[in-house]
């Protein structure tokens, strides 16, 4: 027999309760609607908090890519999908990195640096530049940009190490 509703909600609380059936509290934190982490949590946070998350979806993207064309030994279609979902990910920074207006100067800098890597990226990978995305290529151009994700990722942590308003909520 499948419930077309959980179990909890057809039983009173105080049912299951009485039963010595542990039931948790909802959370008393309601999680903010901007997409945050936290309430309070600065622009400049925000933007490399997505960095790091765009990035470590590109790096997996890019590590599925490169296994790919080592199990067989060429540029697969298979290979250039997971290329292409790479890219497009690091894409996503550019919508998620808009709020810097407030943020330090060295922050600030450090996100339009963020941004222009992630722009050449794209051409020098992309259709225009050594094709990745279109099939052409080699293990080392899959490596080379599995490499330039990386730095991006490690410029977004020594960034959040030496923003001033990114504090990390304990």
């Amino acid at each position: 027999m499948f419930l077309k509703e959980p179990l909890v909600t057809k039983l009173k609380e105080t049912e299951l309760a009485g039963a010595g059936i542990y039931v948790p509290k909802p959370p008393q934190e309601v999680k903010p609607e901007t997409g945050r982490t936290f309430k309070e949590q600065s622009d400049e946070s925000y933007c490399l908090e997505c960095v790091e998350g765009h990035t470590m979806v590109a790096l997996t993207e890019m590590r599925h890519a490169i296994d790919r064309f080592r199990s067989g030994k060429a540029m697969t279609s298979g290979v250039m999908d997971k290329v292409r979902a790479a890219i497009a990910e690091l894409q996503g920074i550019n919508e998620d990195v808009k709020s810097t207006e407030n943020a330090s100067p060295e922050v600030k800098r450090g996100l339009d640096e963020i941004l222009d890597e992630v722009r050449w990226i794209r051409k020098e990978y992309g259709m225009a530049g050594k094709g990745l995305t279109r099939g052409y290529g080699q293990i080392a151009d899959l490596e080379n940009l599995r490499n330039r994700i990386l730095v991006l990722q490690n410029k977004a942590y020594r960034l959040a190490e030496s923003c001033p308003t990114c504090k990390v909520r304990r």
